[in-house]
């Protein structure tokens, strides 16, 4: 599970990656969305890849899935750029034994690395090996191993959702209404005694924000 997971975030970079990657650019260059982004989602106890695509018209949303799911096609079929896959996974590599945690302590982020693991039933150091993973991912490379993993997730698999979220433009003022409605209803019950010591509690507020 481990080395497919490392694989799918070589396939992320390597497809999504920059804005002349493949699946990325297939959908920026004819204007069908403003952003793609491929992420694989782990330690948790089921891993799940997540394609998301930003800012598309509502009306095109099938275009841009047929669009994906071509480009996909083709890739499997024709192969994918073997150079630019084993630059990535040099470079995921190279990142994974630097250990670099930012500002955080070393020691908490290889625990936290364990854990995505362990916890899940897998082994306490499969978080923690680097060299065996990329030494097979790098023998498969040539082997057709991604575009298979490929075409198995993003064309053969029964397991997946398709998500299409819309902004509502009317939503903050339905917001206001409820709210102010909220309040209304509210305030028939209170007596002219809790007015009053509500318009008191808003002048000690204002009065404490006023002070310096």
């Amino acid at each position: 599970a481990r080395l497919e997971v490392l694989a799918l975030q070589a396939l992320g970079d390597a497809l999504c990656g920059s804005n002349q990657a493949p699946l990325k650019h297939c959908l920026l260059s004819q204007g069908l969305a403003e952003e793609v982004r491929f992420q694989v989602v782990d330690g948790i106890q089921q891993s799940f890849v997540l394609l998301e695509v930003l800012n598309l018209e509502e009306e095109r949303a099938e275009q841009v899935e047929g669009v994906l799911r071509d480009t996909i096609s083709a890739l499997c079929r024709d192969g994918l750029d073997h150079q630019q896959l084993s630059a990535v996974l040099a470079n995921m590599e190279f990142q994974m034994r630097e250990r670099d945690y930012g500002s955080s302590p070393q020691g908490l982020g290889i625990s936290m690395s364990i854990l995505d693991s362990w916890l899940y039933g897998g082994g306490p150091a499969d978080g923690l090996e680097v060299g065996g993973y990329f030494r097979t991912l790098n023998e498969q490379l040539e082997q057709g191993y991604f575009e298979a993993l490929l075409a198995r997730i993003f064309l053969h698999s029964d397991h997946r959702c398709k998500l299409l979220l819309l902004p509502s433009h009317t939503l903050g003022a339905e917001k206001q209404e409820a709210e102010r409605a909220r309040l209304a209803a509210a305030a028939q019950g209170w007596s002219e005694q809790q007015r009053a010591e509500i318009r008191q509690m808003q002048q000690t507020l204002r009065d404490w924000q006023a002070t310096p």
